[in-house]
């Protein structure tokens, strides 16, 4: 259905629980934020790790926050060219595909920062990069969730250029999607229909 393709979104469920909790506490706080100083000590710290600790120094307005966007500005993501034929999304599954390319996570980084006017630019390069991973991901539905959150992100952040671009790229996956007889990518398991059809299973 297309309408439901075009609600497809990114999210991070370990985000979602920094939003909603209160973090109450001086004896917590101070073990997040040495959590946070042993995190940027890392020489190369992991971007999704990073981006919750954002999260955290953003909820709970620690000092911490220029120096982990600075790790993130910083971080080693090895690009993975559109060619490349370890790609080709075959046996593949969609959580697998997320963790596989550490580019993914760089969209809820820029979502963190995109009220943020300093970051900007910052938040610009992260919508890049995610952006540049949807487009060479073989799920489809994956593509489509990945460039909604970065057009929705790069509107947020006043990005209007950046948002058109990847609006026009969403739209031509959600095309592609609506027109093909297969859900997913040939030789991939597409998670959403293997949902549905456990529980189709599970009912009869």
């Amino acid at each position: 259905d297309e309408e439901q393709l075009k609600q497809l979104r990114l999210e991070s469920v370990l985000l979602n629980v920094v939003a909603k909790q209160s973090f109450d506490g001086d004896e917590l706080k101070a073990r997040i934020e040495a959590a946070i100083a042993a995190l940027i000590a890392q020489h190369e710290p992991n971007t999704g790790v990073l981006t919750v600790a954002l999260a955290l120094a953003e909820k709970l307005d620690l000092k911490a926050r220029d120096a982990i966007c600075l790790k993130i500005a910083a971080a080693d993501v090895t690009a993975i060219a559109n060619d490349e034929p370890t790609r080709n999304g075959k046996g593949v599954r969609i959580p697998e595909i997320l963790r596989g390319d550490p580019d993914f996570n760089c969209v809820l980084a820029a979502k963190l920062l995109a009220s943020n006017a300093d970051q900007r630019d910052l938040a610009e390069r992260l919508l890049q990069r995610s952006a540049a991973a949807a487009r060479r991901c073989p799920g489809r539905h994956v593509r489509i969730a990945v460039l909604q959150e970065c057009t929705a992100t790069a509107e947020h952040a006043a990005l209007t250029e950046l948002a058109t671009a990847f609006r026009t790229d969403a739209a031509s996956a959600i095309s592609e999607q609506a027109n093909l007889n297969t859900l997913g990518v040939e030789g991939t398991i597409d998670l959403a229909h293997e949902i549905r059809t456990r529980l189709l299973k599970q009912k009869n």
